[in-house]
């Protein structure tokens, strides 16, 4: 059997996973999720999309995807660990967590990613990290609590393939020139 989408309306991922069904998409959007170990069972997604539930920590996930959505949970922290399974990962959205804290490697190995969404989260001048990901095309920082720009003095000359950037409705007090 071979299914392109499926959406699940309530999380029993043992007893509805079987190797026979192979799936591309995989929508478990406010399920009330608190981790994500068992999602490793699931090697065929491509796209998943965990928003609105009540994850805190990113493990354990598909090695082959390429769209990742954790908007709208409880993660508070990225660390390597978090996405160190993920090279194919291209579109990553983590908007409306609580993130405060990025670790300096968290991104790695994430080489072909182009797309990050972190709006609305309490970033606030930890962005080092964001400057490793050469390839990124598209990056919000939106609403978190940015202050100075001061962090970005490095992050531009890095990222030469950034088309789209947004730091709108962060409470900026210092400018320099980028």
């Amino acid at each position: 059997m071979d299914l392109k989408t499926l959406d699940y309306e309530t999380v029993r991922l043992e007893e509805r996973f079987s190797p026979r069904v192979e799936r591309e998409d995989l929508d478990l959007s406010g399920q009330n999720i608190r981790d994500t170990r068992r999602l490793t069972t699931t090697s065929t997604i491509l796209r998943l999309n965990l928003n609105n539930n009540r994850i805190a920590t990113v493990e354990n996930l598909p090695a082959r995807l390429k769209t990742l959505n954790l908007a709208g949970n409880s993660i508070t922290e990225l660390k390597k660990a978090n996405l160190d399974n993920l090279p194919n990962l291209e579109e990553l959205n983590l908007s409306r967590n609580q993130i405060g804290r990025i670790d300096p490697d968290t991104f790695e190995q994430c080489k072909k990613l182009r797309v990050v969404d972190l709006s609305h989260n309490l970033l606030r001048d930890n962005l080092h990290s964001l400057s490793t990901i050469t390839g990124l095309k598209s990056l919000n920082l939106s609403f978190n609590l940015i202050e100075s720009l001061e962090a970005l003095k490095d992050f531009f000359p890095r990222l030469r393939l950034l088309e789209w950037f947004s730091l709108a409705g962060n409470p900026i007090m210092k400018y320099m020139s980028i």
